[in-house]
């Protein structure tokens, strides 16, 4: 069996496969079940299966839809959760979640970034992954598909 983790990661974050694997751990117990995992651009990726969204990326009709991506860089992990443009509610959750431990977010739109594990603890995220609406994240996504945005106008 392949080790997704050390497939994607090992050469370039050899001392980081731990927490790395920790995470994917937590991402694929917590995450739609829906979802399968792929790797891409140097991420982990959890994707939509064109059996539950066929027409897939809009930039790539042979991508399938990301949803959520796990990435690291020399300065740390990052969580891309596209599925989080959904619902701002879920990132007001996640700030007083880590605020209650004394952590501060750091999160653009939907890429949360943390320089080590303690700063993203694992319960945190496995409840904020229970939290996605998979079926609202693509209903979303594909009213927001150029096709579909240009139909609303006309």
């Amino acid at each position: 069996m392949s080790d997704i983790v050390a497939d994607v990661f090992e050469a370039k974050f050899p001392e980081r496969l731990e927490d790395l694997r920790a995470l994917h751990a937590t991402i694929v117990a917590h995450m739609p079940r829906q979802l399968e995992v792929s790797a891409s651009g140097g991420m982990i990726n959890y994707v939509v299966p064109f059996s539950v969204y066929p027409k897939g990326y809009h930039c790539s009709k042979n991508t399938r839809l990301s949803a959520i991506s796990l990435a690291a860089n020399k300065g740390g992990f990052s969580l891309h959760m596209f599925c989080m443009y959904v619902d701002g509610q879920d990132s007001t959750w996640l700030s007083d979640e880590l605020a209650k431990r004394g952590i501060k977010l750091d999160m653009g739109k939907a890429c949360i970034r943390f320089k080590k594990l303690d700063q993203m603890p694992l319960d945190v995220l496995g409840a904020l992954l229970e939290r996605i609406d998979l079926p609202k994240f693509i209903e979303l996504y594909d009213s927001m598909r150029p096709e579909n945005r240009k139909a609303a106008k006309a």
